[in-house]
């Protein structure tokens, strides 16, 4: 820092001397000082000394640049001189943080530098004070265009180059409309209101980059519009420490603070600033579960805060994973919550989610409480990561504390039972399932219901278990049965089911089909299709009882001793069958048919001869459809002949038998067959009457 004078004539009487004076400053010595205040101090010499100097203990700053009365000779300019303030503020401010250009101030007057000392001054006092320490001028210069300080100052009867490289302020000239920042208009509202413990503010921030300097004083003085870029910012001048003040009056403004800015105050901050700005974060966090939560000990009076900021919350919360992050937050912090609002929370969003999706977040009009017994702060709605995730049951199960899982889980399905079927299709998806299987579900059959559907068809539930399950909790089961069913049963499966169940089957209509389908899926054969009509036939009654023993009937009718015994069985099957399964039923008679087909055709004559006239119908209709090779059908017209001989005209298969011998190779063939017994020839005979003498040209005799 350093002052030169004009002093006039020399010893020789020659015009043009200066004198030089500069103080050779320590680092620390200018700290909280601003070089402009010395202007005019009393340390400065004004003629060369006669021998050394002596060294300074203190430096003492001049009485001509005071903040008063600047303020008052701001004030005197009127509404010009401080949009001049403005508009050199702004100059300044971008010199200073691109480390490059410069400012010329040309005085109004020629003979009057001492407007151009005071624009200085109020730069400087606007500035924090290392800003200012870092800022160079000249009061006057002769040669602007090669002078190198920042802001240089000069008269109007100095020529300036066009092309300098700076920008030139003419003070006689009305001051030029700029847009500027925020440090801008806050100085100069400190300015105009002399508000010099605002200045001071300012100014004890030290190195800090102006604009950020003036969004932190508007931060701290409870100004909302501070941008989140703007307290981005902040967060470098609070990690490398900032005024008391400035702590005090952050913890005060907690509730206007962005996350990012209040978890760093909360990091490095003395506790009157970290904890309310810890319980910010904490709020923050409640209402997007994405957020960190801060691991902090609060003291009561913010842990009571945020205990009543979970209870709002709470209440507010329309997406399951917005009571998670509460939740998550009072498990951090030991919040004493109420259960019996967690459960209703956990309700009220299953129920948001089938009224009005777009709104699962937030509800219209919902904030939290604001004053200054809350120093959380307006919290709003939770933030665009929650949305996409609102519906996710699983997500917001799994990431509940432990202690909070089972009061979650019951009011979520106390919604799900409450919600329409739709709904409740969509949210309980087989990943949330697997997370509430395994309870008691007589208070919720519906989603009890729909859980065991879930858990069967992705495999984690045997579906015999869980219809036993099903039945034991409601009666309005038969939608789910036949879902659990409509993979076809096994014999195996029908077996355990009759040995839990017992005839607690015939009351649904769905389980007592399960027979039935086993036996068709066996193909009425096999050991356990065998086992499981015995258990059916001993352990049901009605349809199934009846499907079993027909099942018994047509799989043993081979084993039948005599052809009194088979007609016996078929007038018992024609029986069981005639209002039985629709698909069973001519199934157990095609089977009945055909084994009696293996039987020769002396024994099943009997027992057709013996059956009923319905039994008759079906069983010669099953063998006259039936696909047979040459000795089968030989056998067949056999049968034909020996009951018309016998007086049993079955119209059906004697037209069948007739058309049969009209053809040469056919007759020929049972001709050759019957020639050994003398009264099948007979009746082959007969059979073919004159029609066949006709046909194949044979005379009467």
């Amino acid at each position: 820092m350093s002052r030169c004078v004009y002093l006039g004539r020399d010893y020789s009487g020659r015009y043009g001397n200066f004198l030089g004076h500069a103080l050779v400053l320590r680092e620390g010595d200018l700290v909280g000082s601003r070089p402009i205040e010395f202007w005019g101090a009393p340390f400065w010499a004004d003629s060369p000394a006669e021998g050394e100097l002596e060294e300074l203990t203190e430096l003492a700053p001049g009485s001509v640049v005071d903040p008063e009365a600047l303020g008052g000779w701001l004030a005197a300019g009127g509404t010009d001189a401080y949009e001049r303030l403005r508009e050199l503020l702004e100059s300044v401010r971008k010199a200073l943080t691109r480390g490059h250009g410069r400012l010329v101030l040309v005085a109004a007057d020629a003979g009057d530098i001492e407007d151009i000392v005071r624009w200085i001054a109020v730069i400087s006092f606007s500035l924090p004070w290392a800003a200012a320490a870092r800022l160079s001028f000249s009061t006057y210069s002769a040669d602007p265009a090669a002078s190198h300080q920042m802001i240089v100052g000069t008269t109007p009867d100095v020529w300036i180059p066009s092309d300098i490289d700076a920008s030139v302020v003419r003070l006689d000239e009305p001051p030029a409309p700029v847009r500027t920042g925020r440090f801008a208009a806050t100085a100069v509202g400190f300015w105009r209101r002399t508000d010099l413990d605002g200045l001071d503010a300012l100014g004890e921030l030290g190195d800090a980059e102006p604009e950020t300097a003036a969004a932190l004083i508007a931060l701290c003085r409870g100004d909302g519009t501070v941008a989140s870029e703007e307290q981005d910012a902040i967060i470098t001048l609070v990690e490398n420490g900032l005024p008391d003040w400035a702590w005090r009056m952050l913890g005060r403004r907690a509730g206007l603070i962005d996350r990012p800015l209040a978890a760093a105050i909360a990091e490095h901050g003395p506790p009157e600033a970290a904890d309310p700005c810890a319980a910010r974060c904490a709020a923050l966090a409640m209402r997007d579960p994405e957020l960190p939560i801060p691991a902090r000990v609060m003291r009561a009076p913010y842990l009571a805060a945020l205990t009543a900021a979970a209870g709002t919350a709470l209440g507010e919360a329309r997406a399951p994973l917005l009571v998670v992050a509460v939740l998550r937050v009072a498990d951090v912090y030991g919040l004493r919550l109420d259960p019996e609002a967690v459960e209703h929370a956990a309700t009220t969003t299953i129920h948001a989610r089938s009224s009005d999706p777009a709104d699962a977040t937030n509800p219209a009009g919902a904030t939290n409480p604001t004053g200054a017994t809350n120093p959380m702060g307006p919290i709003g709605p939770a933030g665009a990561t929650s949305l996409g995730q609102a519906a996710d049951l699983a997500g917001a199960i799994q990431r509940t504390p432990s202690e909070w899982r089972e009061t979650l889980i019951a009011g979520f399905i106390t919604g799900l039972e409450d919600t329409s079927v739709e709904v409740r299709d969509r949210l309980l998806t087989p990943e949330v399932s697997a997370l509430i299987a395994d309870r008691d579900w007589r208070a919720a059959p519906r989603t009890g219901a729909l859980v065991l559907r879930r858990e069967v068809g992705a495999g984690r539930r045997d579906r015999v278990d869980a219809t036993i399950e099903l039945l034991g909790f409601t009666d309005d089961r038969e939608e789910t049965l036949r879902s659990l069913w409509e993979k076809q049963p096994t014999a195996a499966e029908c077996a355990r089911l009759i040995e839990a169940l017992g005839p607690e089957m015939d009351a649904s209509p769905q389980l007592s089909e399960l027979p039935a389908r086993a036996f068709l899926t066996g193909g009425l054969k096999g050991p356990e299709v065998l086992k499981l009509a015995e258990k059916v036939r001993d352990g049901l009654s009605g349809y199934p009882a009846d499907d079993a023993e027909a099942t018994l009937i047509a799989a043993r009718l081979t084993e039948a001793p005599t052809p009194v015994e088979a007609a016996r069985a078929i007038d018992a099957l024609t029986e069981l069958t005639r209002e039985g399964h629709p698909d069973l039923m001519p199934m157990t008679r095609a089977a009945a048919a055909k084994a009696l087909a293996g039987k020769d055709p002396r024994f099943r004559t009997t027992v057709v001869k013996s059956v009923t006239e319905p039994a008759r119908r079906w069983l010669i209709n099953a063998w006259l459809t039936a696909n047979r090779n040459r000795d089968q059908q030989i056998a067949l017209l056999e049968i034909a002949i020996r009951l018309r001989m016998a007086g049993v005209i079955i119209p059906r298969l004697d037209q069948w038998a007739r058309s049969q011998v009209i053809n040469w190779s056919m007759f020929s063939s049972v001709e050759a067959h019957f020639k050994r017994d003398a009264e099948l020839a007979a009746g082959l005979r007969e059979l073919t009457g004159q029609k066949r003498r006709r046909i194949f040209g044979r005379g009467d005799g």
